[in-house]
């Protein structure tokens, strides 16, 4: 069975000393779990290893109809500051499997 490692980086300008999380939200209950919802806590991204301001978001095993996903990444579980701010990010798949 193929995995899909859907390999989320950000790289942020700064990293504060407080505790921020970021969540990826999209429009796919497939790949998401729900629908632009930057409370989902299933979509938080981690920080890399040996990094301090880079942050991925892993996903396996997930079946996945063909065709392009849109998402944005939420900065502590809320709109008011995204990646991109005034744009989406756009992840195209072709044909549809599980990865």
């Amino acid at each position: 069975m193929k995995k899909l490692f859907a390999f989320l980086t950000a790289a942020l300008v700064s990293v504060t000393m407080f505790a921020t999380t970021y969540t990826v939200a999209g429009d796919s209950e497939y790949l998401f779990g729900t629908t632009w919802d930057p409370t989902n806590t299933a979509n938080d991204m981690v920080l890399v290893e040996s990094s301090e301001d880079q942050y991925q978001w892993v996903k396996s095993d997930v079946a996945l109809p063909a065709g392009p996903f849109n998402f944005k990444v939420c900065e502590d579980y809320a709109w008011s500051v995204t990646y991109p701010a005034n744009d989406l990010h756009t992840l195209f798949l072709s044909p549809a499997f599980i990865w």
